[in-house]
C-alpha cells in the first residue's frame, strides 16, 4: 500500500469511529476530466475540473492522482473552490505529478461532484497530452469506507497544441470621401467650369440637368484630391441643377446635396415710363420670377438692370403705388445688351359712358316694377275690405249667381 494512501487514510479515521476494512471488488464509481479534450496554442493558460460520479453511492473520501509532462506542461497550482469536499490531506501540483486528496464528514455525497480544477500553461507548439488517473486513486464509500473506484470506466483527458497564434488587427473599413469647396465658373453663355476638393482620392462625376432629375453626365476616372469638370453646351442664362460625386479606390462613394449653376445669359436693361405723362417711373419695383427670382428698383430715370437672363419670352412684373402688371420680354441672341421700354398705367381706367346709361335704365326698371307690384298689392287689399262689409251682396239676386258660384 503506497505512502500517498496512507496519508489519506490518516486523514479518514479523524473522521470516522470504524476501522479500515480491505477494499473490496464492489467498484462503481468514476473519475474524470472536464473538458475531456481540447486545443491550446503555445503560451495558453487553461484549466481542467476533477469530477467524481458516485453512481448513487454515499461518500466521504477520495483521492486523484495523476502525472503531466513537464517538457510539455508548466503546473499553474490547484483550485478546490466549489469542491464538494472541505477537509483536504493534499493539494500538490509539481514536479510532474497531481496529487489531490480529502473529504466530507459523514454522511458525505453521492452523485456527480466537482472536487478539484489543475491549471496548466502550453510550453510547446506542438504535440499533445493524455491524462489518466494512477491506480493509486480512490473514492471511499461512507459506511464501510470500501474503495469503488472503477478506474477502466474512469475518464482520461487529451489535449493538443498548437503554434501560438498571431492577432490580426481588424481592417477599418474604408470611409467615403469628403466633399469641399464647390466652386462654379461662369466661363461662357455656354460653359461653366465647377472645381472642388476631397479628403481621399477619388474620380470625379457630375450629374446635371434642367431639373432635379439631371439625366446629363460627365466624368473623369482619375483619382485625385482636386477635382475640376468643364460643362459645355449649355443654354445662356438657364439655370441647371446638378450634383458631385466621388467614388475612392475601394468603391466608398459620396455625392452632394442638389445644388445649382447657370451659364452667363443676356443683360437686359428695362426702362419704365409712366403711361400718363411718357415720364420715367421712379421707385418702382421689377420683378424677373427665375428661377432664380430677382428683384430691381428703378432708378431716376426709371432704369433697372438684369444680368445673365435666358433666351426666349421672359415675363416680368411692375408693381408700383398698388398696382401690379406684367410684361413680355423677347430675348433674342443678336445682341449682348438689350434694351426694352415698358409703359406702365398708374390709375384705374375710367367708366364706360354707355354702362352709366346701362345701370341708370337697369335702375329704373326695377323701380317701375316694384311700383307696379305695389299698386296691384294694395288694389287687392282694398277689395278684400268691402266684400267683407256687405255680405248680402254676394247672395243669388233675379238668377244671379252669387260671387264664387255656378249657374
Amino acid at each position: 500500500m503506497s505512502k500517498k494512501y496512507l496519508i489519506v487514510l490518516f486523514v479518514l479515521t479523524t473522521l470516522i469511529l470504524f476501522s479500515f476494512p480491505k477494499i473490496t471488488q464492489s467498484e462503481t464509481a468514476t473519475l474524470y476530466f472536464s473538458p475531456p479534450a481540447g486545443t491550446f496554442s503555445q503560451g495558453d493558460n487553461f484549466w481542467i475540473t476533477i469530477m467524481v460520479n458516485t453512481k448513487g453511492e454515499a461518500v466521504n473520501a477520495l483521492a486523484a492522482y495523476f502525472s503531466y509532462p513537464e517538457d510539455k506542461l508548466e503546473a499553474l497550482g490547484v483550485s478546490t473552490a466549489g469542491s464538494v469536499m472541505t477537509i483536504w490531506a493534499e493539494k500538490k501540483a509539481e514536479g510532474g505529478k497531481i496529487e489531490i486528496a480529502g473529504g466530507l464528514p459523514t454522511p458525505g455525497f453521492s452523485g456527480i461532484k466537482k472536487i478539484a480544477s489543475v491549471g496548466f500553461k502550453v510550453k510547446v507548439s506542438s504535440g499533445s497530452v493524455n491524462f489518466k488517473f494512477n491506480e493509486d486513486s480512490a473514492v471511499l464509500t461512507d459506511a464501510e469506507n470500501k474503495n469503488i473506484l472503477n478506474l477502466t470506466y474512469s475518464g482520461q483527458g487529451n489535449y493538443n497544441f498548437k503554434p501560438k497564434s498571431v492577432t490580426t488587427p481588424p481592417i477599418e473599413k474604408a470611409q467615403p470621401p469628403i466633399i469641399s469647396e464647390v466652386k462654379i465658373e461662369e466661363r461662357s453663355q455656354n460653359e461653366v467650369t465647377i472645381s472642388w476638393k476631397t479628403d481621399q482620392e477619388a474620380d470625379s462625376t457630375i450629374e446635371y440637368g434642367l431639373t432635379s432629375d439631371y439625366g446629363l453626365i460627365t466624368t473623369d476616372e482619375k483619382l485625385t484630391k482636386e477635382h475640376s469638370l468643364i460643362i459645355s453646351g449649355l443654354s445662356p442664362g438657364t439655370v441647371y441643377y446638378f450634383k458631385l460625386k466621388n467614388r475612392i479606390a475601394t468603391d466608398e462613394e459620396s455625392e452632394t446635396e442638389n445644388l445649382t449653376f447657370s451659364p452667363l445669359g443676356y443683360q437686359v436693361g428695362i426702362k419704365i415710363l409712366n403711361f400718363a405723362d411718357n415720364q420715367p417711373l421712379i421707385g418702382a419695383e421689377v420683378v424677373f420670377p427665375g428661377p432664380p427670382q430677382t428683384i430691381k428698383t428703378t432708378n431716376q430715370e426709371g432704369r433697372v438692370l438684369f444680368d445673365h437672363l435666358p433666351l426666349g419670352r421672359q415675363w416680368i412684373s411692375v408693381k408700383y403705388d398698388e398696382v401690379s402688371l406684367s410684361y413680355p420680354l423677347d430675348i433674342s441672341a443678336e445682341e449682348e445688351i438689350q434694351r426694352f421700354e415698358v409703359l406702365f398705367k398708374t390709375s384705374t381706367p375710367g367708366v364706360s359712358p354707355l354702362f352709366v346709361v346701362l345701370v341708370i335704365f337697369l335702375i329704373g326698371l326695377v323701380t317701375f316694377l316694384v311700383l307696379k307690384v305695389f299698386k296691384l298689392w294694395k288694389f287687392r287689399r282694398k277689395n278684400e275690405a268691402v266684400v267683407a262689409e256687405k255680405p248680402e251682396d254676394n247672395k243669388k239676386i233675379d238668377g244671379i249667381p252669387p260671387m264664387g258660384g255656378e249657374y
